[in-house]
């Protein structure tokens, strides 16, 4: 199975489980956190597990819209490969 079929499965499952194709929802549902931290200029979001938490970092000076695209992105890291950006402590 090729990686972008197997992507757009998961995330196909996900929208219709949920009935919605809200990425914050999503996140909601999934209990990840999604937080807003002001993070400059070159860094737009980013994820990160620790203590068995799910975390989503946006920028706050990125747009809603932007903030949702950037939100999805950071979702797959979630739902795709969570545990890969554990961090301790």
């Amino acid at each position: 199975m090729s990686s972008i079929y197997y992507i757009s499965e998961k995330a196909d499952a996900l929208i219709k489980k949920y009935d919605t194709r809200d990425p914050l929802a999503l996140c909601r549902e999934l209990r990840i956190q999604v937080r807003y931290k002001d993070l400059g200029t070159a860094v737009k979001a980013y994820y990160f597990y620790q203590s068995r938490i799910k975390n989503i970092v946006l920028n706050s000076r990125s747009g809603s819209i932007v903030q949702k695209v950037l939100c999805a992105h950071e979702l797959g890291h979630a739902v795709l490969h969570g545990k890969l950006a554990a961090m301790r402590g």
